[in-house]
């Protein structure tokens, strides 16, 4: 699956200016690129309520670049999916048991596909589910880093809204809510562990 999502993201990140262009379409199709940061960490569930009050999380800052492609389907409703490499993770450690801190990096495949209403010319408010592709997953325990991409799930599913903001014609800034419906790894201590996260990027209009 990680190698599946590798090539989706060499294929489909510079073909989407193609696509965009094609007349057959008839949309008047806007397509661009956005950069930005990940605060991500662990949302904790305890199957046995046994070790919540001892597991603690912290933040951590991710990369996230890519492409968007907004197609319009109603005045002010359109579709947006994007395509996006991000950087997600955290930090967790047991505050019974010494050198237990763990520092995760998982970078993933991300393609959110956005529901978008326009509320101004320069105001639009975004949400819809997302679908996460592993593509590699790394860990630092005790000052040494591993890659543990075998222990973690390939795909992951959940939700992400916010808003979007022009304040020039092809310069916008956006901010969202992510959060996900999967446990990502085979961990056997009775933890599940779920991605959550804000998003903030600015990006650029390249159609006309």
């Amino acid at each position: 699956m990680r190698k599946i999502s590798i090539l989706l993201f060499a294929i489909l990140l510079p073909g989407i200016g193609a696509f965009a262009q094609k007349k057959k379409f008839h949309l008047k199709l806007e397509y661009g690129m956005k950069i930005g940061m990940n605060g991500s960490h662990f949302y904790l569930h305890d199957l046995q309520e046994n070790n919540a009050p001892y597991i603690h999380t912290r933040w951590k800052t991710g990369f996230v670049l890519g492409a968007y492609v907004n197609m319009p389907l109603y005045k002010k409703i359109s579709v947006q999916p994007e395509f996006l490499y991000s950087g997600m993770g955290g930090t967790y450690y047991d505050i019974r048991e010494a050198d237990t801190k763990v520092k995760a990096r998982y970078n993933y495949f991300s393609i959110p596909v956005l529901a978008k209403y326009k509320i101004s010319k320069k105001w639009a408010f975004i949400a819809g589910p997302q679908f996460d592709f592993l593509i590699q997953g790394k860990e630092r325990v005790g000052g040494k880093n591993h890659i543990v991409s075998d222990g973690l799930k390939d795909f992951d599913i959940g939700a992400t809204g916010g808003i979007e903001f022009w304040p020039v014609k092809r310069i916008f800034l956006s901010g969202r809510y992510m959060r996900g419906f999967n446990d990502v790894d085979y961990r056997a201590d009775m933890m599940r562990y779920y991605m959550e996260g804000v998003q903030l990027t600015m990006g650029i209009k390249f159609s006309k």
